[in-house]
């Protein structure tokens, strides 16, 4: 979704902020020393009303996560988006290990001009840190999974089901089906949708909503 949209002026970004907002994602605009020139609001949110980052909340402010291992990676991805010898690759995604919730992570490098202007080809000014939370289910998720990966009504509800948090003892039992059925459905599903392990779907699913 971010690859689509036209952020290279602050106009741009507001109109990705209010699409990231109704999705329930997080963005954050940050300069090399990893602070916040902008968020949307349920960033703002985030940064209120969960354990993910160091108290802090207002523009200006350094974001730093709360868990040290996802720090280290917030960091090495955020230098090597600004590395200006261009030798480090470019991280789209980004994991945060042992965060407090399970996240999604996409580091972009951007360019921002005043509306109107003209952007300074090669002149990098930020990046934007988009956060998509793994534990929650959107509404739009399960007719969305029809349309794209063509599933039936059941594999849909176990699809869904396996985009939360639950354990797949939990999600039987919820759907009111063994665990080996469970388990079939999974392999069918895993296989329409080309990943190998929940961490993949996760991912996929993110990338989804």
């Amino acid at each position: 979704m971010f690859e689509g949209a036209d952020v290279s002026t602050t106009n741009g970004m507001a109109v990705l902020f209010r699409v990231l907002d109704t999705q329930a994602r997080a963005a954050f605009v940050l300069d090399r020393l990893a602070k916040v020139t902008a968020q949307n609001d349920f960033a703002l949110h985030l940064r209120r009303t969960e354990r993910l980052f160091t108290p802090c909340e207002r523009s200006g402010d350094r974001l730093e996560f709360v868990n040290p291992l996802a720090q280290r990676g917030f960091s090495g991805a955020l230098a090597a988006v600004f590395d200006p010898t261009g030798s480090a690759k470019r991280p789209l995604d980004l994991t945060l290990a042992n965060s407090p919730r399970p996240l999604f992570a996409e580091l972009h490098p951007v360019t921002l001009s005043p509306a109107g202007a003209r952007a300074t080809p090669g002149r990098q000014t930020g990046a934007v840190l988009i956060l998509t939370l793994l534990d929650t289910v959107p509404a739009a998720l399960e007719p969305r999974l029809r349309m794209v990966f063509s599933l039936t009504e059941r594999e849909t509800a176990v699809a869904a089901s396996l985009a939360s948090p639950r354990t797949e003892a939990e999600i039987a039992d919820g759907l009111n089906i063994s665990a080996n059925t469970l388990r079939t459905h999974r392999k069918t599903i895993y296989a329409k949708l080309g990943v190998a392990s929940r961490a993949e779907f996760a991912t996929l699913m993110a990338r989804l909503v």
